[in-house]
């Protein structure tokens, strides 16, 4: 059985409303994360993730590839609604970064889209001492449940999210989570 509890909200970057990772004593463990937005319709989770490695140090890789304009950035008015914008795709990394260019071009325009974007994320994490393939297996699970789940829950999760679910080979393992006031979130899971 695997017991998960979700610490949170923290912010990505620092915020007057929700504190920052990095003062928390969870910030120096590994497990699993949700980013979540908090919206008119509740708080909804737009991302899903694992990590063996400090939380903190996680999160600001996340942030660097956000303000360098590899990940995708939303409109945050929209996602208040709990509506998916599209203001910037993110760059394609596959063969060289196709976009780079045109994001450094256009950064005058996104900088303030962006900046407001990454306030409006918040982070949530449950440590987990598992080895990666069990990170994975939960991972998987967590993403796979919430896409099954009623509007709204799920709806701002990306659909080209990557995940490793369980294999038939691999012994089933009981998830018991929690994670209060985050839609869509299980109880419990089989992963």
């Amino acid at each position: 059985m695997v017991d998960l509890s979700f610490a949170g909200p923290f912010a990505l970057a620092r915020d007057e409303c929700v504190s920052s990772i990095e003062g928390s004593p969870t910030s120096k463990k590994g497990g699993v994360y949700l980013w979540t937005v908090r919206t008119s319709r509740g708080e909804l989770v737009s991302y899903v993730g694992q990590t063996g490695r400090r939380f903190a140090t996680r999160m600001r890789e996340h942030l660097v590839s956000l303000l360098g304009g590899m990940y995708p950035i939303y409109d945050s008015n929209r996602l208040r609604l709990g509506e998916k914008d599209i203001i910037w795709p993110g760059c394609d990394t596959r063969g060289g970064i196709p976009g780079f260019e045109e994001y450094v071009s256009r950064l005058d325009e996104l900088a303030g889209k962006l900046a407001r974007y990454v306030k409006l994320i918040r982070f949530w994490a449950a440590p987990l001492e598992a080895d990666r393939r069990v990170r994975e297996r939960v991972e998987a699970a967590i993403i796979e449940h919430l896409r099954t789940q009623p509007p709204p829950a799920g709806e701002l999760l990306g659909s080209d999210l990557r995940c490793r679910p369980r294999k038939r080979s691999e012994p089933v393992i009981l998830l018991r989570c929690r994670a209060a006031g985050i839609l869509g979130m299980p109880a419990e899971l089989k992963v």
